[in-house]
């Protein structure tokens, strides 16, 4: 059964119980998409303190490091009042042959999304790939929010004779949000007393290093496509196999041509799969 998660306005499901350590103290509100990439869905009391610290730091990583330029120029949701924003980002110039560095408005900045194209989840190891990659295999691929005509229009501007920008992303912590959209996506959507063994919260809260098991693509716009004509910022579809098992197909940015990803969450107990199961038959 496939469901997708849209919103455009805040949506709230109240859990009270930390979804990663089971802790019922200091417990905070989990937003399942990061509120930094103007996430909506909110689980109310669904983290306790020290896991929404570890959920925390690679998100904080992948908006501070990663998308700070792209995240700046959109106007997209921050903890920075807009005054203390950055009005500047770095961009090199080749110049007659030597390299300047140079400080250039948001508005001109060529930014870029630097994400990660990858081969199937290892849990899944033979399920093919669009562009051929295999599991375990990774290439970066940063996505444009640029037209080349703002290329030209920058080397016109700054008379160089051509442009560059710097961009970095850590891996494994990129993944690791990925899993934690999924994750809590499926919390919201099925509850969390509904799903008997969640396979990636290990790998979530850094306790493994097993996220390539359960993190990874097959190279196709399939679920974007069909929900392309939806209002969102991004895209979270839920579903469970024949087995039981809970898949998501999660692409944040929907607008763009960003990967879409598969992870493989964990498996519906049994009396939920079997309520779903009579409800498919009727």
């Amino acid at each position: 059964m496939i469901h997708s998660s849209i919103a455009v306005n805040t949506a709230h499901k109240w859990v009270g119980k930390c979804i990663y350590c089971g802790s019922l103290e200091a417990l905070h509100n989990e937003h399942c998409i990061p509120e930094s990439l103007n996430g909506v869905h909110v689980l109310e009391k669904g983290s306790c303190r020290e896991c929404a610290r570890i959920t925390s730091q690679f998100e904080g990583r992948f908006a501070r490091e990663s998308m700070l330029p792209v995240r700046t120029g959109w106007n997209m949701k921050s903890k920075r009042s807009k005054r203390k924003r950055p009005t500047e980002f770095p961009m090199r110039f080749m110049k007659g042959g030597h390299e300047e560095t140079i400080n250039v408005p948001v508005d001109d900045h060529y930014s870029l999304i630097p994400l990660v194209e990858l081969g199937p989840p290892g849990k899944y190891s033979l399920l093919p790939h669009a562009a051929g990659l295999r599991s375990g295999e990774y290439k970066i691929n940063p996505f444009r929010i640029r037209s080349d005509e703002h290329i030209n229009y920058l080397i016109e501007k700054y008379g160089a004779d051509s442009i560059s920008v710097d961009f970095q992303i850590d891996v494994p912590g990129f993944l690791r949000m990925i899993a934690k959209i999924a994750y809590c996506t499926m919390v919201f959507r099925y509850g969390l007393n509904n799903i008997a063994d969640v396979y990636v919260v290990p790998a979530i809260l850094g306790k493994s290093k097993e996220i390539w098991q359960w993190v990874g693509s097959d190279g196709t716009q399939r679920h974007s496509e069909q929900t392309k004509h939806m209002n969102t910022d991004h895209l979270v579809t839920n579903w469970f196999t024949e087995d039981g098992e809970l898949l998501s197909a999660v692409k944040i940015i929907k607008k763009s041509l960003t990967p879409e990803y598969l992870v493989v969450v964990g498996r519906l107990n049994e009396q939920t799969y079997a309520f779903y199961q009579g409800v498919r038959r009727k």
